[in-house]
Protein backbone atom coordinates (compact mmCIF):
# COMPACT_ATOMS: atom_id res chain seq x y z
CA UNK A 1 0.00 0.00 0.00
CA UNK A 2 2.85 2.34 0.91
CA UNK A 3 4.55 1.65 -2.43
CA UNK A 4 1.33 2.48 -4.30
CA UNK A 5 1.09 5.83 -2.50
CA UNK A 6 4.71 6.67 -3.38
CA UNK A 7 4.16 5.73 -7.02
CA UNK A 8 1.00 7.83 -7.13
CA UNK A 9 2.82 10.85 -5.69
CA UNK A 10 5.68 10.42 -8.18
CA UNK A 11 3.20 10.20 -11.04
CA UNK A 12 1.49 13.42 -9.94
CA UNK A 13 4.86 15.20 -9.72
CA UNK A 14 5.79 14.02 -13.24
CA UNK A 15 2.42 15.13 -14.63
CA UNK A 16 2.77 18.55 -13.04
CA UNK A 17 6.39 18.81 -14.29
CA UNK A 18 5.37 17.85 -17.83
CA UNK A 19 2.51 20.32 -17.73
CA UNK A 20 4.95 23.00 -16.62
CA UNK A 21 7.19 22.20 -19.58
CA UNK A 22 4.50 22.88 -22.16
CA UNK A 23 5.31 25.75 -24.46
CA UNK A 24 3.00 28.35 -25.90
CA UNK A 25 2.29 29.43 -29.46
CA UNK A 26 3.02 33.07 -30.14
CA UNK A 27 1.38 34.63 -33.20
CA UNK A 28 0.47 38.01 -34.57
CA UNK A 29 1.05 40.46 -37.40
CA UNK A 30 3.74 43.06 -37.98
CA UNK A 31 2.83 46.26 -39.83
CA UNK A 32 4.55 49.43 -40.96
CA UNK A 33 3.53 52.20 -38.55
CA UNK A 34 3.51 54.76 -41.36
CA UNK A 35 0.97 53.08 -43.63
CA UNK A 36 -0.45 50.02 -41.86
CA UNK A 37 0.81 47.58 -44.50
CA UNK A 38 2.03 44.13 -43.44
CA UNK A 39 5.82 43.81 -43.29
CA UNK A 40 7.41 40.67 -44.76
CA UNK A 41 10.64 39.05 -43.54
CA UNK A 42 10.67 40.67 -40.09
CA UNK A 43 12.75 38.70 -37.59
CA UNK A 44 10.65 37.70 -34.57
CA UNK A 45 12.00 35.75 -31.62
CA UNK A 46 12.92 35.49 -27.96
CA UNK A 47 15.86 37.62 -26.87
CA UNK A 48 19.01 35.69 -26.01
CA UNK A 49 17.85 32.50 -27.75
CA UNK A 50 17.65 30.91 -31.19
CA UNK A 51 13.89 30.51 -30.92
CA UNK A 52 11.98 32.55 -33.47
CA UNK A 53 10.77 32.92 -37.04
CA UNK A 54 10.22 35.50 -39.79
CA UNK A 55 6.96 37.13 -40.83
CA UNK A 56 5.40 36.04 -44.13
CA UNK A 57 4.57 38.27 -47.11
CA UNK A 58 1.57 39.72 -45.20
CA UNK A 59 3.49 40.32 -41.98
CA UNK A 60 1.95 37.35 -40.16
CA UNK A 61 4.09 35.20 -37.86
CA UNK A 62 3.62 32.19 -35.56
CA UNK A 63 6.03 30.04 -33.57
CA UNK A 64 6.18 27.99 -30.38
CA UNK A 65 8.08 29.20 -27.32
CA UNK A 66 9.31 26.50 -24.92
CA UNK A 67 8.31 26.79 -21.26
CA UNK A 68 11.77 27.80 -20.05
CA UNK A 69 11.66 30.94 -22.21
CA UNK A 70 8.14 32.11 -21.42
CA UNK A 71 9.44 34.78 -19.05
CA UNK A 72 11.66 36.27 -21.73
CA UNK A 73 11.22 39.21 -24.06
CA UNK A 74 9.78 39.09 -27.56
CA UNK A 75 11.82 41.05 -30.12
CA UNK A 76 11.05 42.32 -33.61
CA UNK A 77 13.90 43.42 -35.85
CA UNK A 78 14.79 44.22 -39.43
CA UNK A 79 17.34 46.44 -41.06
CA UNK A 80 15.67 49.77 -41.71
CA UNK A 81 13.31 49.58 -38.71
CA UNK A 82 13.69 50.42 -35.05
CA UNK A 83 13.95 47.21 -33.03
CA UNK A 84 11.09 46.46 -30.64
CA UNK A 85 11.28 44.48 -27.40
CA UNK A 86 8.13 43.44 -25.52
CA UNK A 87 7.79 41.26 -22.36
CA UNK A 88 6.38 38.00 -23.69
CA UNK A 89 3.88 37.60 -20.86
CA UNK A 90 2.45 41.05 -21.55
CA UNK A 91 2.10 40.23 -25.24
CA UNK A 92 0.41 36.87 -24.54
CA UNK A 93 -2.29 38.56 -22.46
CA UNK A 94 -3.38 40.66 -25.41
CA UNK A 95 -1.86 39.77 -28.80
CA UNK A 96 -2.21 42.65 -31.23
CA UNK A 97 -0.76 44.28 -34.30
CA UNK A 98 2.89 45.16 -33.86
CA UNK A 99 3.68 48.50 -35.53
CA UNK A 100 7.30 49.14 -36.44
CA UNK A 101 8.79 52.57 -37.04
CA UNK A 102 11.11 53.38 -39.94
CA UNK A 103 14.71 53.97 -38.96
CA UNK A 104 17.00 56.14 -41.07
CA UNK A 105 20.78 56.39 -41.07
CA UNK A 106 22.58 59.60 -41.98
CA UNK A 107 25.63 58.69 -44.07
CA UNK A 108 27.19 61.55 -46.03
CA UNK A 109 23.79 63.26 -46.13
CA UNK A 110 22.24 60.21 -47.79
CA UNK A 111 19.38 58.49 -45.97
CA UNK A 112 19.09 54.74 -46.29
CA UNK A 113 15.39 54.06 -45.96
CA UNK A 114 13.44 50.95 -45.15
CA UNK A 115 12.47 50.25 -48.75
CA UNK A 116 16.09 49.59 -49.67
CA UNK A 117 16.45 46.89 -47.01
CA UNK A 118 13.13 45.28 -47.84
CA UNK A 119 14.19 45.26 -51.51
CA UNK A 120 17.42 43.47 -50.57
CA UNK A 121 15.53 40.71 -48.78
CA UNK A 122 13.03 40.27 -51.62
CA UNK A 123 15.77 40.00 -54.25
CA UNK A 124 17.83 37.67 -52.10
CA UNK A 125 14.94 35.24 -51.65
CA UNK A 126 13.94 35.49 -55.33
CA UNK A 127 17.47 34.65 -56.49
CA UNK A 128 17.72 31.72 -54.10
CA UNK A 129 14.53 30.28 -55.64
CA UNK A 130 15.91 30.25 -59.20
CA UNK A 131 17.61 26.80 -59.09
CA UNK A 132 14.41 25.08 -57.92
CA UNK A 133 11.69 27.08 -59.70
CA UNK A 134 13.38 27.61 -63.07
CA UNK A 135 14.10 24.89 -65.63
CA UNK A 136 16.93 22.80 -64.23
CA UNK A 137 17.60 20.18 -66.89
CA UNK A 138 19.25 19.80 -70.29
CA UNK A 139 17.12 21.45 -72.94
CA UNK A 140 17.03 23.15 -76.34
CA UNK A 141 15.40 26.48 -76.99
CA UNK A 142 14.17 27.12 -80.52
CA UNK A 143 14.02 30.88 -80.91
CA UNK A 144 13.24 33.62 -83.41
CA UNK A 145 16.05 36.16 -83.71
CA UNK A 146 15.56 39.58 -85.26
CA UNK A 147 17.89 42.57 -85.58
CA UNK A 148 17.93 45.95 -87.27
CA UNK A 149 20.93 48.27 -87.59
CA UNK A 150 20.58 51.91 -88.61
CA UNK A 151 23.93 53.52 -89.33
CA UNK A 152 23.62 57.18 -90.24
CA UNK A 153 21.84 57.79 -93.52
CA UNK A 154 22.58 54.31 -94.93
CA UNK A 155 19.63 51.92 -95.44
CA UNK A 156 19.00 49.80 -92.33
CA UNK A 157 20.40 46.26 -92.28
CA UNK A 158 17.89 43.66 -91.10
CA UNK A 159 18.33 40.03 -90.18
CA UNK A 160 15.72 37.43 -89.23
CA UNK A 161 16.72 33.95 -88.17
CA UNK A 162 15.65 30.77 -86.45
CA UNK A 163 18.21 29.80 -83.82
CA UNK A 164 18.77 26.63 -81.81
CA UNK A 165 20.15 27.27 -78.31
CA UNK A 166 21.52 24.30 -76.35
CA UNK A 167 21.47 24.58 -72.56
CA UNK A 168 23.15 21.54 -70.92
CA UNK A 169 21.99 22.12 -67.33
CA UNK A 170 19.22 24.70 -67.25
CA UNK A 171 19.41 26.96 -64.22
CA UNK A 172 20.95 24.36 -61.90
CA UNK A 173 24.21 26.29 -61.59
CA UNK A 174 22.98 29.61 -60.30
CA UNK A 175 24.20 32.55 -62.42
CA UNK A 176 26.66 30.45 -64.44
CA UNK A 177 24.41 28.93 -67.11
CA UNK A 178 25.18 31.46 -69.86
CA UNK A 179 28.80 30.36 -70.28
CA UNK A 180 27.64 26.79 -71.04
CA UNK A 181 25.04 27.72 -73.67
CA UNK A 182 25.86 27.26 -77.33
CA UNK A 183 23.81 28.14 -80.39
CA UNK A 184 23.47 27.52 -84.11
CA UNK A 185 21.54 29.37 -86.82
CA UNK A 186 18.97 27.18 -88.61
CA UNK A 187 17.82 29.48 -91.39
CA UNK A 188 18.14 33.20 -92.10
CA UNK A 189 16.70 36.04 -94.08
CA UNK A 190 18.74 39.25 -94.60
CA UNK A 191 18.39 42.34 -96.78
CA UNK A 192 22.18 42.46 -97.30
CA UNK A 193 25.04 40.20 -98.31
CA UNK A 194 27.70 39.12 -95.82
CA UNK A 195 30.92 40.59 -97.15
CA UNK A 196 32.91 41.21 -93.98
CA UNK A 197 33.38 40.11 -90.39
CA UNK A 198 31.12 42.93 -89.30
CA UNK A 199 28.32 41.77 -91.63
CA UNK A 200 28.45 38.22 -90.23
CA UNK A 201 28.51 39.24 -86.57
CA UNK A 202 25.20 39.03 -84.71
CA UNK A 203 23.98 40.22 -81.33
CA UNK A 204 23.22 36.75 -79.97
CA UNK A 205 25.81 37.02 -77.20
CA UNK A 206 24.49 40.38 -76.07
CA UNK A 207 21.00 38.92 -75.87
CA UNK A 208 22.05 35.79 -73.97
CA UNK A 209 24.03 37.89 -71.50
CA UNK A 210 20.80 39.77 -70.76
CA UNK A 211 19.43 36.57 -69.17
CA UNK A 212 20.21 37.84 -65.69
CA UNK A 213 19.27 34.56 -64.00
CA UNK A 214 21.93 32.77 -66.02
CA UNK A 215 24.81 35.25 -65.97
CA UNK A 216 26.97 36.27 -62.96
CA UNK A 217 27.60 39.90 -63.98
CA UNK A 218 24.32 41.64 -63.18
CA UNK A 219 21.89 42.72 -60.45
CA UNK A 220 20.97 39.13 -59.45
CA UNK A 221 24.47 38.25 -58.21
CA UNK A 222 24.03 38.09 -54.42
CA UNK A 223 27.76 38.63 -53.86
CA UNK A 224 27.38 42.23 -55.05
CA UNK A 225 23.76 42.95 -54.12
CA UNK A 226 24.72 44.98 -51.05
CA UNK A 227 26.52 47.49 -53.29
CA UNK A 228 23.35 48.58 -55.09
CA UNK A 229 20.96 51.40 -54.33
CA UNK A 230 17.63 49.58 -54.08
CA UNK A 231 14.05 50.65 -53.56
CA UNK A 232 10.68 48.89 -53.61
CA UNK A 233 8.11 50.93 -55.52
CA UNK A 234 4.79 51.64 -53.85
CA UNK A 235 2.04 49.09 -54.39
CA UNK A 236 -0.01 51.45 -56.56
CA UNK A 237 2.94 51.55 -58.97
CA UNK A 238 3.65 47.82 -58.98
CA UNK A 239 0.20 46.27 -58.49
CA UNK A 240 -0.93 43.39 -56.29
CA UNK A 241 0.89 40.63 -58.19
CA UNK A 242 4.42 41.96 -58.42
CA UNK A 243 7.05 43.70 -56.38
CA UNK A 244 8.89 46.22 -58.54
CA UNK A 245 12.39 47.00 -57.31
CA UNK A 246 14.54 49.74 -58.79
CA UNK A 247 18.32 49.37 -58.71
CA UNK A 248 21.39 51.45 -59.47
CA UNK A 249 25.06 50.63 -59.07
CA UNK A 250 27.25 53.59 -57.99
CA UNK A 251 30.44 52.38 -59.72
CA UNK A 252 29.69 49.59 -62.23
CA UNK A 253 32.62 47.41 -63.28
CA UNK A 254 32.77 44.58 -65.82
CA UNK A 255 32.29 42.02 -63.01
CA UNK A 256 28.96 43.73 -62.19
CA UNK A 257 27.71 44.33 -65.74
CA UNK A 258 29.59 42.01 -68.11
CA UNK A 259 30.57 44.99 -70.25
CA UNK A 260 33.70 47.12 -70.48
CA UNK A 261 33.76 50.92 -70.09
CA UNK A 262 30.35 51.08 -68.36
CA UNK A 263 29.66 54.39 -66.64
CA UNK A 264 26.07 53.75 -65.51
CA UNK A 265 23.99 50.68 -64.67
CA UNK A 266 20.40 50.81 -63.41
CA UNK A 267 16.97 49.34 -63.97
CA UNK A 268 14.06 47.44 -62.47
CA UNK A 269 13.45 43.87 -61.28
CA UNK A 270 9.89 42.53 -61.21
CA UNK A 271 9.37 39.80 -58.60
CA UNK A 272 6.23 37.65 -58.44
CA UNK A 273 4.80 38.11 -54.94
CA UNK A 274 3.46 34.56 -54.62
CA UNK A 275 6.03 32.55 -56.55
CA UNK A 276 8.87 34.71 -55.21
CA UNK A 277 10.89 34.60 -58.45
CA UNK A 278 12.05 37.29 -60.90
CA UNK A 279 9.68 37.44 -63.88
CA UNK A 280 11.10 40.47 -65.68
CA UNK A 281 14.29 42.49 -65.56
CA UNK A 282 14.89 45.82 -67.31
CA UNK A 283 18.47 47.10 -67.45
CA UNK A 284 19.98 50.28 -68.81
CA UNK A 285 23.71 50.78 -69.32
CA UNK A 286 25.69 53.78 -70.44
CA UNK A 287 29.26 53.38 -71.63
CA UNK A 288 32.00 55.60 -72.93
CA UNK A 289 32.86 53.19 -75.74
CA UNK A 290 32.23 49.68 -77.10
CA UNK A 291 32.63 47.75 -80.32
CA UNK A 292 29.67 48.55 -82.55
CA UNK A 293 29.39 44.82 -83.33
CA UNK A 294 28.57 43.78 -79.77
CA UNK A 295 30.32 42.70 -76.60
CA UNK A 296 31.99 39.65 -78.11
CA UNK A 297 33.11 41.19 -81.41
CA UNK A 298 36.75 41.57 -82.41
CA UNK A 299 36.98 45.06 -83.88
CA UNK A 300 39.59 47.69 -84.65
CA UNK A 301 39.77 50.84 -82.53
CA UNK A 302 38.45 52.99 -85.37
CA UNK A 303 35.32 50.82 -85.43
CA UNK A 304 34.48 51.61 -81.82
CA UNK A 305 31.37 53.56 -80.90
CA UNK A 306 31.04 56.20 -78.21
CA UNK A 307 28.44 57.68 -75.88
CA UNK A 308 26.58 54.37 -75.80
CA UNK A 309 23.19 53.88 -74.18
CA UNK A 310 21.98 50.28 -74.10
CA UNK A 311 18.61 49.00 -72.87
CA UNK A 312 18.11 45.29 -72.16
CA UNK A 313 14.98 43.48 -71.06
CA UNK A 314 14.14 39.86 -70.35
CA UNK A 315 10.77 38.33 -69.50
CA UNK A 316 10.42 34.90 -67.88
CA UNK A 317 7.27 32.80 -68.07
CA UNK A 318 6.08 29.80 -66.10
CA UNK A 319 5.96 26.52 -68.03
CA UNK A 320 5.20 22.96 -66.98
CA UNK A 321 8.96 22.47 -66.65
CA UNK A 322 9.55 25.58 -64.55
CA UNK A 323 10.22 29.20 -65.32
CA UNK A 324 12.02 29.87 -68.61
CA UNK A 325 12.95 32.89 -70.74
CA UNK A 326 10.14 34.08 -73.00
CA UNK A 327 11.61 37.11 -74.76
CA UNK A 328 14.85 39.10 -74.61
CA UNK A 329 15.09 42.56 -76.16
CA UNK A 330 17.95 44.97 -76.80
CA UNK A 331 18.05 48.53 -78.08
CA UNK A 332 21.03 50.82 -78.16
CA UNK A 333 22.08 54.20 -79.44
CA UNK A 334 25.62 55.50 -79.91
CA UNK A 335 27.89 57.69 -82.01
CA UNK A 336 30.54 56.38 -84.39
CA UNK A 337 33.97 57.96 -84.93
CA UNK A 338 32.41 60.47 -87.35
CA UNK A 339 29.75 61.44 -84.79
CA UNK A 340 27.04 59.72 -86.79
CA UNK A 341 24.24 58.08 -84.81
CA UNK A 342 24.04 54.29 -84.80
CA UNK A 343 20.80 52.69 -83.64
CA UNK A 344 20.51 48.95 -83.05
CA UNK A 345 17.52 46.83 -82.13
CA UNK A 346 17.57 43.08 -81.54
CA UNK A 347 15.33 40.49 -79.93
CA UNK A 348 15.17 36.78 -79.21
CA UNK A 349 11.76 35.18 -78.75
CA UNK A 350 11.54 31.61 -77.45
CA UNK A 351 9.16 29.54 -79.57
CA UNK A 352 9.70 26.00 -78.27
CA UNK A 353 11.48 24.23 -75.41
CA UNK A 354 12.64 20.64 -75.95
CA UNK A 355 13.69 18.53 -72.97
CA UNK A 356 12.87 15.08 -74.36
CA UNK A 357 15.46 14.86 -77.16
CA UNK A 358 17.69 17.90 -76.76
CA UNK A 359 20.63 18.30 -79.11
CA UNK A 360 24.11 19.00 -77.81
CA UNK A 361 26.06 21.83 -79.45
CA UNK A 362 29.81 22.05 -78.99
CA UNK A 363 30.28 25.72 -79.80
CA UNK A 364 28.66 29.04 -80.60
CA UNK A 365 28.15 30.20 -84.16
CA UNK A 366 29.61 33.68 -83.80
CA UNK A 367 29.73 34.27 -87.56
CA UNK A 368 26.58 33.84 -89.65
CA UNK A 369 26.96 33.54 -93.44
CA UNK A 370 24.08 31.34 -94.56
CA UNK A 371 22.21 31.76 -97.82
CA UNK A 372 19.39 34.20 -97.23
CA UNK A 373 16.04 32.45 -97.45
CA UNK A 374 13.46 34.61 -99.31
CA UNK A 375 10.65 32.37 -98.03
CA UNK A 376 11.80 32.58 -94.41
CA UNK A 377 9.14 32.41 -91.74
CA UNK A 378 9.00 31.46 -88.10
CA UNK A 379 7.48 28.13 -87.12
CA UNK A 380 4.49 29.88 -85.54
CA UNK A 381 3.73 32.15 -88.53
Amino acid sequence: MKNHIILTLLLLVLINFAHGQEGKTVSGRVIDASNGEGLPFINVGIEGSLVGTASDKNGIFSFTVPAELLEGKLYFSAIGYEQLSIPLQSYLKRPELVAMQTQTYGIDDVEIQTKSRVAYRILRDAVQNIPTKFIHQHCNYKAFYESKVNNGSAPPKTRKAMVLVADPKGYNDLLSTDSKRNYRFLNVQRNFEVQSLADGTTLMDDLLMADAAAHPANILNLAYLHEYELEVLDQQESGDTLWVITFKHPSPEISRTGHFHVTGYEGKVYVHRTEMVPVRIDMQMTASTQSKHGVMAVAQVDEDIHELTKNLSIVYKKTTLGYAPEKIELSQKALDQWKKTIRIEASLRIIDINTETPEMLSQRQYFEKMLSDPDFKTSDD
